[in-house]
Formats: C-alpha cells, sequence, structure tokens
C-alpha cells in the first residue's frame, strides 16, 4: 500500500480508513492552539472597547435603571429618595431623603462615576434650580414622582447632548442637543416620549 495523504482516495475507490482515523498530532493541535490565543490576544480587549463601552450608552443605560428602582424604592417603601449629583467629582448616588446631612458623602454602595471621556456640565431641576458645581439632587416621592430636570452633558469632542428625567413616567429621554429644561419637556410631549 502506498503512503496517502488523509482524503486522498485510494486505488480501490474508498478513502484509507487508518490514516482518516488517526486524527492531528500533538504539534498539529498545539500550532493551532497557539494561533488562536494570537487572535484571542488582540481581539479580546477591542471586544471589551466595543458598543456597550460608549460612555454615553452607558450613563444613558446606569441612569435609566437607577431612577426606575428610586421610584420604586419610594413608592415601596413610602418615604423619599433622592439621586445626589455631584457635579465637582462627576458621580451620581441615591439614598433616602431622610438621611442625616452627614450621609451625603456618597458613600454609598449605588455610587457610580461618570465614564472617562464625559462630563455632566449642568442640572437644571423643575423647582428653579439649576447647577453648574458642588452637589444637587433629583427627589423622588412616595407617591411614585420625581422632580422633573435636564441633565446637560459634554464630551471630550465638545459634544453637547441632554438627558430629561420626566416628573410622572419612569423614563429618561436623550436628545442629541444641549435643552433647556422648558425645551425638554416641551420637547418630550410633543414626540409623545
Amino acid at each position: 500500500m502506498r503512503g496517502i495523504i488523509a482524503g486522498e482516495q485510494t486505488a480501490h475507490g474508498g478513502f484509507d480508513r487508518e490514516i482518516l482515523a488517526r486524527g492531528f498530532t500533538l504539534i498539529e493541535m498545539m500550532v493551532v492552539v497557539f494561533i488562536m490565543g494570537i487572535v484571542f490576544f488582540f481581539a479580546v480587549p477591542r471586544l471589551q472597547e466595543g458598543p456597550f463601552s460608549d460612555p454615553k450608552g452607558k450613563t444613558y443605560r446606569w441612569l435609566s435603571a437607577e431612577i426606575r428602582d428610586l421610584r420604586r424604592k419610594a413608592e415601596a417603601s413610602g418615604r423619599p429618595w433622592r439621586l445626589n449629583i455631584d457635579l465637582d467629582n462627576q458621580a451620581f448616588w441615591s439614598e433616602p431623603v431622610d438621611l442625616q446631612p452627614e450621609g451625603i458623602s456618597g458613600t454609598s454602595g449605588n455610587r457610580f462615576k461618570l465614564p472617562g471621556g464625559l462630563v455632566l456640565s449642568e442640572v437644571e431641576i423643575g423647582t428653579g434650580k439649576g447647577a453648574r458645581a458642588g452637589v444637587t439632587a433629583i427627589r423622588f416621592k412616595s407617591q411614585g414622582v420625581s422632580d422633573m430636570a435636564v441633565l446637560r452633558f459634554r464630551t471630550q469632542g465638545m459634544e453637547i447632548w441632554s438627558m430629561f428625567i420626566e416628573p410622572f413616567l419612569s423614563r429618561v429621554t436623550l436628545f442629541d442637543r444641549p435643552l433647556t429644561l422648558a425645551e425638554a419637556a416641551d420637547q418630550a410631549r410633543r414626540s409623545g416620549r
């Protein structure tokens, strides 16, 4: 019998089962695993920078989830909660309103720091308060309503966009431009959001 490469036909028309059954050698397997390791070494870090690491999207998803949770907590507990916004440290955290002033330190386990490349530049709250520095808060009442607010963000590329927090809905509306509180409320009302 002559030496046959796997996959070649024998003289009688079939495949040589001995050579096909033998499989891959250890060296061949090691080469394949080595090549796959090199591919994953370069591909995995790029996947982590993919669509879910977008600072704008990450902030929007966190705020949306936190606002739904705060409304639910306020209704379930029968006591008001607040979403604290620290413009100086670019961070958010939530806590019950009746917490003593020393509790405003932001040491809550639910603290969210804005991702790099994103800056919260201004907060405008429906109570007439606007802030560009310091700590301010959006209140969530036990009836399930909150302060109406608009948060204005900017990126390093100076793109400015706004998030609108509606007082009666557990929803955050994203606008790709800077809006005042009145403009955001009007836009949300007109678009049916």
